[in-house]
């Protein structure tokens, strides 16, 4: 993928600083729509001669799935028809969920996103329960994500576990009924699927001073460690089987005490070779060093601060 001239990256200026979540965000959806626009242009015999090479069963049914979706959501927005409708195994994302005695106890909404290779690494469905007073019903709405955004501002969240709590902590919302009165909904964040990879943004900027509008870095320290295992009650309650266990494989820092300037690094961990094992590297601009996988979690600067974490799954 050549950056230059990408026309998501068309407002980027040489020189000028951007924030690295926002741009891996536009790197991944680049990648997505070049990988999607690909498997448009890929033929039966192609198809045939790529399914050859791949012995795992899984694996295979896995990309006949993705180019059977990617087609027909191609022949729908050309305005082709589809008769395979009911084959589809997603059906059961349909709009009703079915509680005891077969009746109907909330209405599900799922945003649709075209499979590739990308969302299959980075992606994760989050589930978002709707309860409004005297309300039987709960309206769900199944939203994807490629990057968990934690709020880590509030004083009693030091770590990453804290945060994620919070993620899941319920909200109140005003809600107009049909009869135009208003109330207050409870809105209630879960995880639905999560991804092989799990980035996840440590929101360290924030309008804090509302007088003049400055977008100020939050510094406070924020722990994290090598395995991480996702909060057990941030799951929907169908999905608390689902592994949740990951490893630490990269870090992103901002150094600086400013939202507009600064300068960013990373620790990458290698993996593990033939002839070597893995190890932990640092990387700032042209510099790249071993460092110690302490190194990764210790940090006395103020002014460096982890923003980005990116965990495998085990």
């Amino acid at each position: 993928m050549k950056l230059s001239g990408h026309r998501k990256f068309q407002h980027l200026k040489w020189g000028q600083q951007e924030d690295a979540e926002e741009f891996l965000g536009y790197l991944l959806d680049g990648l997505h729509e070049e990988l999607v626009h690909s498997i448009r242009e890929v033929n039966n015999e192609q198809i045939s001669l790529l399914l050859e090479t791949v012995a795992d069963n899984e694996t295979k049914l896995q990309i006949k799935n993705a180019i059977k979706i990617i087609k027909k959501l191609n022949n729908s927005s050309n305005g082709g028809n589809d008769n395979d409708n009911s084959n589809d195994d997603d059906d059961n994302e349909g709009w009703n969920e079915i509680g005891g005695g077969h009746k109907k106890v909330s209405s599900k909404r799922t945003v649709e996103i075209e499979p590739s290779p990308i969302k299959t690494i980075f992606g994760g469905q989050f589930r978002s329960v709707l309860q409004i007073p005297n309300k039987k019903d709960q309206s769900i709405t199944l939203d994807p994500f490629q990057c968990i955004q934690l709020d880590i501002k509030a004083d009693q969240i030091n770590n990453i576990e804290d945060a994620f709590k919070q993620l899941n902590e319920p909200e109140q919302i005003p809600f107009k009924l049909n009869d135009n009165k208003e109330v207050l909904a409870k809105k209630q964040t879960f995880i639905d699927s999560l991804p092989d990879v799990l980035v996840i943004h440590l929101k360290r900027f924030s309008f804090e001073n509302v007088n003049n509008g400055n977008i100020e870095k939050l510094r406070k320290k924020i722990e994290y460690t090598h395995k991480l295992s996702i909060p057990l009650e941030l799951f929907s309650n169908w999905r608390k089987s689902v592994n949740r266990d990951y490893k630490l494989t990269g870090v992103v820092y901002h150094h600086g005490i400013i939202a507009e300037g600064g300068h960013y690094t990373c620790d990458v961990l290698r993996p593990m070779t033939v002839s070597d094992s893995s190890r932990w590297i640092r990387i700032d601009d042209t510099s790249i060093n071993n460092i110690d996988e302490d190194d990764v979690l210790s940090n006395d600067d103020d002014t460096k601060n982890a923003y980005l974490l990116f965990y495998q799954k085990l």
